[in-house]
C-alpha cells in the first residue's frame, strides 16, 4: 500500500448551511428520528420524495477532494474528535487516541482512509472506531426487532437479522465528522440533505442480506464493522467486462449470476480465505450510491451483499446513510 499524502483533516468542522432531513428509507422497520441541532427530524419514515428533476451538477454526488484524486491503494490520514463522556476512563488504553493532548483538550481518534475502488467510489476507513466504542454499541443496545426490507412480506432477502436505531450526541458527532470528509459542499449545504439515525444490526449464524442497492435518497453509505465478523461483497466494483454500466437492477443482477465471491469484484471482511480486504473490528467502508456525472441516477455497480455468517459468532455492524431528497425515486 502506498501512502501518497499525509493529510490531517479537521473532521470536527461543523456543516454549513441549512441541513434538513427528508426522504423515504428502503427499510420499513420503524425508527424514531430525533430533532437535533444538526438535522431536522422527519416524523414518518414513509414520506414521499419530491418528484423533481433528477439532474444535478457533476462532481456533486461523489467524493470531494482530496478523496476524489486518490488512486486505488492510495491513502490519507485523518482524525475525528472523541466524545469525552465515552472515553474519560479509556484515554490511556488506546494508542490511537490522545496524541499527546493534555487535560481539557479535545481527544481524537486517528484513522486512515484508503481507496479500494473507482466505480463505485469505495473507501476503507481503518480504525475509525475505538474498541470501546464498538463494545458499547454491541452491549448497550435498545430492544432489537426483526429487520425487514422494502418488499412487504419478503422473508428471504435478509435472514437471521435484528435491528435497532440509535440517535444521540455520539452518533451525531460521528456522522458530522464523516459528512465533512465524504460529502461535497453542494450536498452539505443543500436544504434537503440529511441523515438517518444510526442503524445497528445483529446477524446470527447463517444471517445474510442478498444483493441489493441501498436506494433513494441514500447518496452515501458508511458501514461500520463492530466485531470483525462477516463479509460484504461488491461483485460489480470496477467491473470492466461491459462497455456500459447496468441501467437497472435486473441488468445488474444478471451480470452477477456467474460471479464468484473472492474472485469477482471486491470482498471485504474477516474471512481471509476469500476477502480481498481484511476488515478488523473498528473499521468501516464508505461507498457512493449515485452516479456523479450529473444524471442523478443510481450507480448500479454499488450493488452489494452481506454474505452469510459462517461462524457461530454473531455479526455486528452499523450503518450511517446520508440523504438528499431532491432526486426522483427510481425503480428498486
Amino acid at each position: 500500500m502506498q501512502l501518497v499524502a499525509v493529510v490531517v483533516l479537521a473532521c470536527f468542522l461543523t456543516w454549513t448551511g441549512s441541513v434538513g432531513l427528508l426522504g423515504r428509507a428502503l427499510d420499513t422497520t420503524p425508527c424514531a428520528r430525533r430533532t437535533s441541532g444538526l438535522f431536522l427530524a422527519a416524523k414518518d419514515r414513509q414520506l414521499d420524495l419530491p418528484r423533481t428533476s433528477s439532474r444535478v451538477a457533476p462532481d456533486t454526488l461523489g467524493p470531494p477532494e482530496p478523496l476524489r484524486s486518490l488512486s486505488i491503494g492510495d491513502s490519507i490520514r485523518a482524525f475525528r474528535p472523541l466524545n469525552p463522556t465515552n472515553n474519560n476512563n479509556n484515554n490511556n488504553n488506546n494508542n490511537n487516541n490522545n496524541n499527546g493532548s493534555t487535560r481539557g483538550e479535545i481527544q481524537r481518534q486517528d484513522f486512515e482512509i484508503e481507496r479500494l475502488a473507482l466505480d463505485p467510489p469505495i473507501f476503507w476507513l481503518r480504525g475509525i472506531l475505538t474498541p470501546e466504542e464498538c463494545q458499547t454499541l454491541c452491549r448497550t443496545t435498545p430492544d432489537m426487532k426483526t429487520a425487514e426490507t422494502v418488499t412487504k412480506g419478503d422473508a428471504t432477502s435478509r435472514k437471521h437479522c435484528q435491528v435497532a436505531w440509535l440517535s444521540n450526541a455520539w452518533t451525531q458527532s460521528l456522522a458530522r465528522s464523516l459528512g465533512n470528509l465524504f460529502l461535497s459542499k453542494q450536498v452539505k449545504t443543500h436544504p434537503q440533505s440529511g441523515l438517518e439515525d444510526l442503524q445497528l444490526l445483529k446477524y446470527g449464524p447463517g444471517g445474510e442480506f442478498v444483493l441489493h442497492h441501498d436506494g433513494a435518497p441514500r447518496i452515501l453509505t458508511i458501514l461500520y464493522y463492530l466485531n470483525g465478523v462477516g463479509e460484504t461483497w461488491f461483485p460489480l466494483a470496477d467491473d470492466t467486462r461491459y462497455a456500459e454500466r447496468p441501467r437497472n437492477k435486473e441488468e445488474a443482477l444478471d451480470r452477477c449470476r456467474d460471479f464468484t465471491v473472492g474472485k469477482d469484484g471486491l470482498t471485504l471482511g474477516g474471512n481471509k480465505q476469500y476477502s480481498n480486504v481484511p476488515i478488523n473490528r473498528g473499521d468501516a467502508v464508505a461507498f457512493y450510491n449515485y452516479l456523479d456525472n450529473g444524471s442523478g441516477d443510481f450507480n448500479w455497480n454499488s450493488l452489494h451483499a452481506g454474505l452469510p455468517v459462517q461462524s457461530d459468532t454473531n455479526k455486528w455492524v452499523a450503518n450511517h446513510w446520508f440523504l438528499n431528497g431532491s432526486f426522483r425515486q427510481q425503480e428498486q
